[in-house]
């Protein structure tokens, strides 16, 4: 099949980006990794290269639209989701990343990580309440978790302290 017998080129593209990358010669890694989704624009290594590029670059929109692109192909990539959902965060669309986080709690209903993310998120924003509903699931999930136990302590602390000056106005 013609695939398969692309699959060497693809391949070979994408190796030598990786060299050049990690020569920090990103230029030219990007052109080889674009070399190698022109023989299989679905190529997902080397759709995660591109990602990993603009990341150590800290470009965040070339970052954003390359980790869009691999999901588009690979739905289900649970790191290159997650590092989307952090860049959208950077770029101050809180909205996207939770819609991330969401996805990612969607697709695997026992991972605790989405919950943990997505509680910082929140409190980060000043959403307390959904913060601590985030926090909640994510400690019913990881009842060990002492991290996210600390910071819902903290959590709540905040929210008592807030409606105790409240009653006191």
């Amino acid at each position: 099949s013609l695939t398969a017998d692309l699959a060497p080129l693809k391949q070979l593209f994408n190796n030598i980006g990786s060299a050049l990358a990690e020569a920090d010669r990103t230029d030219e890694a990007l052109s080889f990794y674009e070399r190698a989704l022109a023989e299989d624009s679905e190529y997902v290594l080397a759709l995660r290269n591109v990602s990993l590029v603009y990341k150590t670059r800290h470009d965040a929109k070339a970052a954003i639209a390359a980790l869009q692109r691999l999901l588009a192909v690979d739905p289900k990539h649970r790191e290159a989701r997650f590092e989307l959902s952090q860049f959208l965060d950077q770029q101050d669309r809180p909205i996207d990343a939770l819609a991330q986080y969401e996805e990612l709690a969607r697709q695997d209903r026992s991972d605790p990580r989405p919950w943990k993310e997505a509680g910082a998120l929140l409190a980060k924003r000043g959403d307390r309440a959904k913060a601590q509903q985030s926090y909640a699931e994510c400690l019913r999930l990881a009842p060990g978790d002492q991290e996210v136990a600390s910071a819902l302590d903290r959590l709540r602390q905040r929210i008592d302290l807030l409606a105790t000056e409240q009653v006191g106005l």
